[in-house]
Parts: C-alpha cells; structure tokens; sequence
C-alpha cells in the first residue's frame, strides 16, 4: 500500500462536509489525497437550472473544493438516481433529466444502484484502488440513503475485489451524523482541530449548496461532539467496514 487517503462520496459537497479535515490533516503528514465522486450530481437542480448547468456548477465547486485540501479530484460519473414514495413503499427511479445538451461525462453510465450494471461500477471502482493503492479509505455508512447508501455499498464491494490484487489499508465510514450508540460507536477519531478552517474553506467552495459563508466555531456541532471522544476540540470519527493487508 502507498501514503494515500482516498474519500469516496456520492455528491460533490459530501467528502468535504465529513471528511475535509482528516484529507488536509493527512495531506500535511506527506499523504497524498484523492476524492472520488460517484454520481455526476444533475438532480435537486433549482428552477433556474438545467440539470446541465447544474451538474457542471457542481463539478466546478467541488474542484475549487479539492483545491482547497490539495487533492486529486475523480468524477465517475454515474447517473444520479431518485427514490419515490407509492403506496407507502419506497422504490427507485429514475431522474428526468434534459439529454439534448448532455455533457459526455455521464452520458453511458447507468445509475450505480441499477443491479444488472453494479459488476461493471464495482470494477471501475476496484481499479481505482489497485491503482492508487491506499493506506486509508473513506466512504459513507451502509446506514445512510439513497445514493450515499449505494455508494458506501459500491466501495465496499470494489475494496473487497481489489484487495484481492493489490496490498491496501483500511476501509472506514464516516461515522453517520453524531449519532453513537453502543452498536454504532466509531473506533477512529482523528483530532482535526489544526484543519478544521481547512475544512470549512473548502467547504465553502459549494456555494450551491448554501456553504459560501462559513459556520462560526460554536455552530460546529458535529465536530466538536467528536471531538469529545478524544479530549481535543475538534474531530472526525469513523467506524471500520474492512481491512486490507500486505499481499
């Protein structure tokens, strides 16, 4: 394995809003930093929007984002997908989007939660991490929804082929909100409290999103409530999905 820490995330703001300060905290002990978005972000567009012009505004933020933290950004992609509520049970769709001016990226790329094509993203994904080889890999909990639940269950399938191939570290997910029960308690924290400015500013790259201004110190409850775990003021936690291993 290399001194590499990769975030796996499913929208363009969700590794920064988790992860920003353990990507900068690594970065400044010689890591190199590598964040992968899976979906390429056209739903949830305003009125004023295309889904086109919105997925492109998206791609730009989370650009200026990995700027900030100093990483390698990949976009993979995928067709963002909808869930709907009918009959009181929920099942999956399909966001509309307008084609006419589609980008290339995105065009071919089923949804990554369509089952007949999850070998073919789970490949994508594993060759990934043969190829970069991470000590450390952050992607979301399987308790999240949605595309955030797809995407935490993509990583894991492609960590568990991949390690198959290459030596790779630890697969960990993002601990869900600040919640910590005796099931769910994280088993990583890592003090962040030198990055967190780090965070926020690149956070704040998602103007889209609402981040343009940054939360006062006091407003930054997640952080500080995992913080207390540690006995540091600031700090990200995660819980262990899978190991890797020396080949």
């Amino acid at each position: 394995m290399k001194k590499v820490i990769m975030a796996i995330g499913a929208h363009a703001d969700d590794i920064e809003i988790r992860v920003g300060g353990t990507l900068a905290k690594y970065r400044g002990m010689g890591y190199a930093a590598v964040c992968v978005l899976s979906t390429n972000n056209t739903a949830g567009s305003p009125e004023s929007q295309t889904a086109l012009e919105h997925a492109t505004q998206r791609r730009e933020e989370a650009r200026a984002g990995a700027q900030v933290l100093d990483a390698e950004l990949i976009c993979l992609d995928f067709k963002e997908t909808m869930f709907e509520k009918k009959d009181g049970r929920e099942k999956l769709g399909f966001q509309p989007v307008d084609l006419t001016d589609y980008p290339d990226w995105g065009r071919d790329k089923p949804p990554i939660v369509c089952a007949p094509d999850i070998d073919e993203a789970v490949e994508e994904v594993a060759a990934l991490l043969c190829r970069y080889e991470p000590e450390l890999v952050l992607t979301h909990p399987p308790t999240e929804k949605h595309e955030h639940w797809a995407t935490s269950v993509l990583t894991l399938k492609a960590f568990k082929r991949a390690r198959g191939r290459v030596a790779l570290g630890t697969l960990y997910a993002w601990a869900d909100s600040w919640v910590a029960t005796v099931r769910t308690t994280p088993n990583f924290f890592v003090d962040i409290t030198d990055t967190i400015e780090t965070k926020y500013r690149a956070l704040s790259k998602h103007v889209s999103q609402g981040f343009e201004k940054i939360p006062d110190p006091p407003n930054r409850a997640r952080e500080l409530y995992w913080g207390s775990f540690i006995g540091v003021p600031y700090a990200e936690a995660f819980m262990t999905l899978a190991r890797g291993g020396e080949l």
